[in-house]
């Protein structure tokens, strides 16, 4: 069991509270599934908020809901949450509700009788079995779980005809999730013992150049012994791991788990197994053991972490083929770590963005950020603000922007809000929007007239600015703006879009100078501000009202069409309806 402190704690009900302000969710239990489904999952808050739109009565048991299409594997979800989750164990009610729920959603013509929604997830889902999807059944809970409970879901999951594998994301695991992603401590100071079952092994003498790595050795280690030494030390040694992601459960997880504790196909399992890499800042062979020091597992975390579930289960036969190599611990060898972590990686799927962090073009975005009048931190590689001291922090105080923040906020500024947000990978992994997006030409503070004008948008888009929203347009009532708000990130986005359609407008080619000068008016001056927000927000109105009651709001926003609907709009009002453009001259 994790020793969680209260920071986390604060942490997860924190952002309960940042998504009940924004989209209007009164209940902290709804707020709490949203929030864990999308950390879970990695989505944006809207698709949270969109697939766990099935909290409150007539539910059927299932709080939420999730297709991987990556992975080919159907989620639903079930969730608790407890005020005091480190005072809370839970029974075995949430086991019984999310199976009810799977009766349910597996049979369009029930599921649709019951509700829409439940309709929905049915449709959704039996879509994914035609295509030879698996099912897998979430518990989330803020708390903990009985072990007669979890007795009872592996039982009831093993009799259950749709053979589904299951999942407890209890606060234990959340907590490791969370250290994994915003933390990013190693294993400093620390050896760990292996226990030798092959004390063979080969040599690897270090580079000519002596670059920061050391001498190191492949052995064969047994899978057993190697999971009992590292059980303890997840997730920080997985630290160094560019796409290191605890708990995913998926295919890959399923089949190295059936090697490992098959009687017939376990001792195949080096056969099959591509192995693991091990950074290490020493390592020594005591007669029977294997001391590694500040052990960092940089490839083969998917297979470690199944181990290490299956720690009681794994046949003595099995083995994997270990790398064990030895980095400086100066800076020098913290950036040979970084470049074997990717390059271990690059060979499987990856996050392009990790990939890209050490680009010149980069480099150059965050000298030019740095040398600004008031220095912005720009964050190329995902924990570095963490790593800063404190005198570094308070030079950039709050100003500070990300890498894919910067990606997203800047392609919807140039026209492009629905990539932007629902297809955000690309703007790493696709070469031809990352060159459109990153550039060492472009002045960067227009880069950040785009993150300014998505934060006003971001931060006024809320139930809780229904007044001041209903001043500017009077055709979005509280409904609308419901509406409206589950997709809000695709809306914000395309906000940023029409803004600068506006200022384009008003004072045609946007450089430097002129986005410093709007910047300062969009901190400074409320009525240039409400003449934009006006603009873009009636238009919204407009659109949704001419698409009527019953679309599918996310669909409408994903849709690269909608922007141009979106303009028209804009154009109108412009020409036709008494809204001038009133806005300062620079």
């Amino acid at each position: 069991m994790s020793e969680i402190n209260t920071t986390f704690i604060d942490y997860v009900k924190k952002n309960i509270n940042s998504l009940k302000e924004i989209y209007g969710i009164k209940d902290n239990g709804h707020a709490f599934a949203s929030w864990a489904v999308g950390y879970i999952n990695e989505l944006s808050d809207d698709e949270s908020i969109n697939y766990t739109d099935t909290l409150g009565k007539g539910d059927g048991g299932i709080d939420g809901w999730y297709f991987d299409e990556e992975e080919n594997i159907f989620h639903l979800y079930q969730v608790k949450y407890s005020e005091s989750p480190l005072e809370t164990t839970f029974n075995s009610s949430p086991i019984s509700e999310l199976l009810n729920g799977l009766d349910i959603v597996k049979d369009y013509s029930t599921a649709s009788a019951k509700n829409k929604k439940l309709g929905k997830i049915s449709k959704n889902l039996i879509d994914a079995k035609n295509n030879e999807a698996s099912i897998v059944l979430n518990c989330i809970l803020f708390g903990t779980i009985s072990s007669s409970a979890k007795l009872e879901m592996k039982n009831r999951c093993a009799s259950n005809s749709e053979k589904p594998q299951y999942e407890f994301w209890d606060i234990d695991k959340l907590y490791d999730l969370y250290i994994s992603r915003e933390i990013g401590e190693d294993l400093s100071g620390v050896n760990i013992n292996v226990d030798l079952v092959d004390k063979n092994y080969i040599k690897v003498q270090s580079p000519e150049n002596n670059s920061g790595i050391g001498e190191s050795i492949v052995i064969n280690l047994g899978g057993k012994q190697l999971a009992s030494a590292v059980e303890n030390y997840i997730p920080k040694i997985f630290g160094s791991n560019v796409r290191y992601n605890l708990g995913r459960r998926n295919k890959v997880n399923a089949k190295i788990q059936e090697t490992l504790i098959s009687d017939m196909d376990s001792s195949e399992f080096w056969h099959r197994n591509n192995g693991i890499t091990i950074l290490v800042n020493d390592y020594s062979i005591d007669e029977d053991k294997l001391i590694l020091t500040n052990p960092q597992i940089v490839n083969g975390c998917q297979t470690v972490s199944t181990m290490v579930e299956s720690l009681d289960r794994i046949k003595d036969r099995v083995l994997i083929l270990s790398k064990i190599v030895k980095v400086d611990s100066n800076q020098i060898g913290k950036h040979k770590a970084l470049e074997i972590s990717e390059s271990t990686n690059s060979q499987s799927p990856v996050k392009s963005s990790d990939l890209k962090s050490n680009d010149k073009v980069q480099m150059n975005i965050q000298t030019s950020f740095k040398n600004l009048k008031q220095p912005w931190y720009y964050e190329r590689k995902r924990g570095a603000w963490k790593s800063l001291d404190r005198s570094e922090k308070k030079k950039y105080e709050k100003r500070k922007i990300n890498m894919t923040d910067l990606g997203q906020t800047w392609l919807s500024y140039i026209g492009e809000p629905a990539k932007a947000i629902a297809s955000k990978e690309l703007i790493f992994s696709d070469q031809e929007t990352y060159k459109e997006v990153y550039q060492t030409s472009q002045d960067v503070r227009v880069y950040l007239l785009s993150k300014k004008l998505f934060d006003k948008f971001n931060d006024y888009i809320g139930i809780n600015n229904l007044e001041q929203i209903n001043e500017l347009s009077k055709n979005i009532d509280e409904n609308m703006l419901s509406k409206l708000l589950r997709a809000k990130k695709l809306v914000v986005a395309h906000s940023v879009a029409m803004s600068k359609h506006i200022l384009d407008e008003r004072y045609k080619y946007i450089d430097g100078d002129k986005a410093e000068r709007i910047i300062e008016y969009l901190d400074t001056d409320t009525e240039f501000t409400n003449n934009i927000l006006k603009l873009t927000i009636n238009s919204h109105g407009r659109f949704v009202e001419q698409n009527g009651k019953d679309i599918d709001i996310l669909k409408l926003y994903k849709d690269k069409q909608t922007l141009d609907k979106l303009l028209y709009n804009v154009r109108d009002y412009l020409s036709f309806i008494n809204i001038k453009l009133e806005l300062k001259d620079i």
